[in-house]
């Protein structure tokens, strides 16, 4: 099955037949806003949670790095004693 960007909105159509199973992999999210929009505080905020978390390496108590790896784009990566503790299995 051929590749298909994530993030390249020319292949939107194709990415919408994408498999069910291939759906797993990724997740579409809404930044939120947080803060006060009186006050001018308003910041952008990502929420991520769900079952899917545990799946993919990151357990409850894990600390991550989020690095910003070029504009619009973020990597996570796990580290920590929950993350450690699955390496030993």
């Amino acid at each position: 099955m051929e590749q298909i960007p994530l993030f390249n909105p020319e292949n939107q159509k194709q990415q919408r037949e994408v498999n069910k199973a291939d759906l797993k992999t990724f997740r579409t999210l809404k930044i939120e806003e947080d803060g006060d929009p009186r006050d001018g505080g308003i910041k952008p905020k990502i929420r991520l949670r769900g079952n899917w978390l545990d799946r993919a390496g990151f357990k409850p108590g894990t600390r991550v790095n989020v690095t910003c790896i070029a504009y619009g784009i973020i990597k996570l990566h796990a580290f920590g004693q929950a993350s450690m503790e699955k390496e030993a299995v």
